[in-house]
């Protein structure tokens, strides 16, 4: 059985820093054959047909504008912009073994707080980008199960908080 890889990204159809790291990674990941893949795509609303241009399944984050409870709720906590308000179903409903995510860290604290977390494995690549590093991120970074960095800068600031 294959493995189910789901990315907590930017929309991989997006232009941002993010999602064209996100988008080029599940490309290769793709290529292989090896894994089911999906994407919690932040900033893409249900009605957007660019959720079709990608060889994985698409869960937008952003609810439908005719739902107004949904996108009442939706406005109601800034964290659902990153995938929060739709995160535990998206789980649920895909059965993923990785969660693998590519933001700041104050944008993903709910993937580590979740009651679901038991259930999946988490790979986490924050921007470390500046010292100190906050007590709070250095807790989420601990929660992870695997932590990648964009440069042996960030991997060295890390290490050095141990």
């Amino acid at each position: 059985m294959k493995k189910r890889i789901l990315l907590v990204n930017e929309f991989s159809g997006l232009n941002t820093g993010y999602a064209v790291y996100g988008r080029n990674l599940f490309l290769e990941l793709a290529k292989t054959g090896k894994y089911e893949l999906a994407e919690l795509a932040c900033y893409l609303d249900a009605r957007d047909p660019r959720q079709n241009q990608f060889p994985w399944k698409i869960y937008p984050a952003v609810p439908h504008p005719d739902n107004k409870e949904a996108s009442q709720a939706y406005n109601a906590d800034p964290s659902n912009h990153f995938g929060k308000l739709a995160f535990e179903q998206v789980v649920l409903d895909f059965k993923c073994d990785v969660i693998l995510s590519i933001k700041d860290v104050w944008m993903d604290r709910f993937m580590v707080e979740s009651p679901l977390r038991p259930y999946y494995k988490y790979i986490y690549m924050p921007t470390v980008d500046g010292v100190p590093q906050d007590p709070e991120w250095l807790s989420t970074y601990k929660d992870a199960d695997a932590l990648l960095t964009y440069t042996d800068w960030g991997k060295k600031v890390l290490e050095e908080y141990g």
